[in-house]
């Protein structure tokens, strides 16, 4: 058999899907009520670039071709299928009265805006150890490999603060 488990992002939370290296992603993403609406995209994989360059001045994925089979696409080796993404997601991050502002692909990690915002903020490593990300307005900090298009809620924009991380009183 020639099935392999993926991991479907934006159609809801994220959940591990079944498909044949044959199938073609249109019919997979049918499958699973997840095609993309107008304006809405499709990515494959995951991005590790923040964290390779953290201040290039643009950041963008090319959408995949729904025609492609999974097997043609790659996804046995990247695994993560992004559906129903904004072509790229405006991001700010305010600190102390400053907010950078960057563009990032929809399937960028929460870890590699963090990277990205220190590096633009110009913060000391040590000084910053403890500081995260966390989303405004809600106040909401989500976890480090969660993807950007996971957290949009339909928009292409997100603004986050960087907070000091809040440990449990009695936490080791």
């Amino acid at each position: 058999m020639n099935s392999v488990e993926l991991f479907l992002h934006g159609a809801g939370r994220p959940v591990v899907i079944e498909a044949q290296l044959s199938d073609v992603l249109h019919d997979v993403l049918a499958r699973h009520d997840a095609l993309p609406r107008d304006g809405e995209f499709v990515y494959v994989g995951e991005v590790r670039l923040g964290k390779d360059d953290p201040d290039p001045k643009y950041e963008e994925q090319v959408p995949a071709d729904l025609a492609l089979t999974l097997m043609d696409l790659g996804l046995p080796i990247k695994r993560h299928i992004h559906t129903r993404a904004p072509r790229v997601i405006a991001v700010t991050v305010e600190f102390n009265g400053q907010s950078p502002h960057r563009v990032f692909g929809p399937h960028t990690t929460v870890e590699s805006v963090l990277v990205w915002a220190k590096h633009r903020l110009k913060i000391d490593p040590l000084t910053g150890a403890e500081l995260i990300l966390e989303l405004v307005p809600d106040g909401e900090v989500p976890r480090m490999d969660a993807y950007l298009s996971d957290l949009t809620l339909g928009r292409a924009e997100l603004t986050f603060k960087l907070v000091k991380e809040v440990n449990p009183q009695g936490a080791v």
